[in-house]
């Protein structure tokens, strides 16, 4: 349910109580004092709820008045979503402009002003009297609270983009109108982020500087082209949301990104089969002693056999390890403490490749249930800002590669994904079931929309079947 719709809603519904109210008042008078206190109280009870001081009802929650405001009025809104707490600070709103507009009109009864015509309710409708506006600080938060209700944001994202709005506030003003917020400001806001400094904060030499400041200096070190429209993605992240909800007609930095130029940015490439057949020796052998711990070897090769993002891998948790139709499989999903997913396509279930089984892959998983371990890498520990992908990322990135002659700016982990796809497509699976064992959004209406029953574990265990590799010769 769109604001728009809400608004709509709640003042046909007030309008409709605040009409009777008049009525009264023109048929009987002024309001007694009683009745003028008890609507007074009325009014600092929802001015502390719009505050979030107190519920309307002071000793209960709104919910009740709630779902029945909900059920008179037929809405299309669930208890427990984003729309219903929405309604929910709506009302508090809409309440608190019913209860000023009945003291109002009942002010003007209670002396003459020969200067306004008396016929009719002049006080307009309920819409009318409540003028309020949205500041920019108020739209944000409600912005932040819906994704944080969904889960949109890992941790690390959301901090960044509560960075990024938290300085949208700085240039506009926070108790800016966020309706009135024009294509020309945004447009100043974009040359405020063309010139800001990187890692603004934390350099003693830049923390202290205010937009203007930043605008006039020179020789500082900028924000990189993908830092810049990571901005300004953000920002019409937020007014597409509010365009949605009512509270802005357009989305004003829609078209603003930069262009980056072609091939700015080295392409991040897959590993060849020499260098992946490599690796295993290494990882199987020891023979460098790299590795300490069982994560080092297991982690490394989920990622060869599944093409598993590195902390999809890393937060596997021991249940996630079952039986699919006969076959064992990993289930990559978010459930479960600290655990997060990408994109809804990450969500999925692979099968265990044979060579990770002869590997004893399986056998290791044993051991850790029989451990009563809940996770499957037991040693890693979580941060907000990496998930549990840190120590395994570090130790492959700057250990692992360079010992073994592979390191370079194009070949991270992240290129497990790259190799797995690209070996999959050289064995001449199709694109769709190649997406579905990465976890790669699918492309195009008919995927995404109405291929309902997904492929069947069969089919994505026959697929990753045709890509193998050499083992060392213990393993032949």
């Amino acid at each position: 349910m769109q604001y728009r719709e809400m608004r709509e809603t709640l003042s046909k519904h007030f309008s409709q109580l605040l009409e009777a109210q008049r009525n009264h008042i023109d048929a009987t008078g002024p309001l007694s004092q009683l009745d003028r206190s008890v609507l007074q109280g009325s009014l600092r009870v929802a001015e502390g709820a719009v505050g979030g001081r107190n519920t309307l009802s002071l000793t209960d929650d709104d919910n009740l008045t709630l779902q029945a405001f909900v059920a008179e009025y037929e809405l299309p809104v669930e208890s427990g979503t984003p729309e219903f707490e929405m309604l929910r600070r709506e009302l508090h709103k809409a309440y608190r402009a019913y209860c000023r507009s009945v003291l109002q009109y009942d002010d003007e009864q209670r002396d003459y002003d020969f200067g306004a015509r008396i016929s009719g309710h002049q006080a307009g409708t309920f819409s009318d009297i409540d003028t309020e506006y949205f500041t920019l600080n108020a739209v944000v938060r409600d912005y932040i609270a819906e994704n944080d209700q969904a889960k949109s944001w890992a941790p690390r994202s959301r901090d960044q983009k509560i960075s990024q709005l938290s300085l949208l506030e700085e240039v506009l003003g926070s108790n800016t109108d966020i309706a009135k917020v024009t294509i020309k400001e945004a447009q100043h806001v974009k040359r405020v982020i063309m010139s800001y400094p990187k890692n603004k904060n934390k350099l003693p030499h830049t923390k202290h500087l205010s937009i203007d400041d930043i605008l006039q200096r020179t020789g500082l070190e900028r924000l990189s082209t993908q830092s810049m429209n990571g901005y300004i993605q953000t920002y019409g992240g937020l007014f597409e949301w509010a365009r949605r909800q009512g509270y802005v007609k357009e989305n004003v930095f829609s078209g603003l990104s930069i262009r980056k130029a072609k091939n700015s940015k080295p392409v991040r490439t897959g590993f060849t089969k020499e260098q992946v057949e490599n690796m295993i020796d290494e990882l199987v052998t020891n023979s460098h002693d790299l590795l300490t711990r069982d994560y080092q070897l297991w982690v490394t090769l989920i990622a060869v056999y599944t093409g598993a993002r590195l902390n999809e891998i890393c937060q596997l948790q021991t249940v996630d390890v079952k039986q699919e139709n006969g076959v064992w499989c990993l289930s990559f999903n978010d459930e479960g403490e600290q655990k997060r997913l990408k994109t809804q396509a990450s969500r999925r279930i692979v099968p265990i490749h044979s060579q990770l089984n002869e590997l004893g892959f399986l056998t290791y998983c044993t051991e850790q249930q029989q451990s009563s371990n809940t996770r499957l890498f037991p040693e890693l520990s979580y941060s907000p800002k990496h998930g549990y992908a840190r120590m395994p990322s570090r130790w492959f990135n700057e250990q692992f590669l360079p010992r073994l002659g592979l390191k370079s700016r194009l070949l991270v982990f992240h290129s497990f994904r790259e190799t797995m796809a690209t070996a999959l497509f050289h064995a001449g699976i199709e694109q769709p079931l190649v997406q579905s064992i990465v976890g790669h959004q699918r492309e195009g209406v008919t995927q995404q929309h109405y291929f309902k029953d997904d492929y069947t574990i069969q089919q994505r265990r026959d697929a990753l079947e045709k890509v193998s590799y050499s083992l060392p010769g213990q393993y032949r």
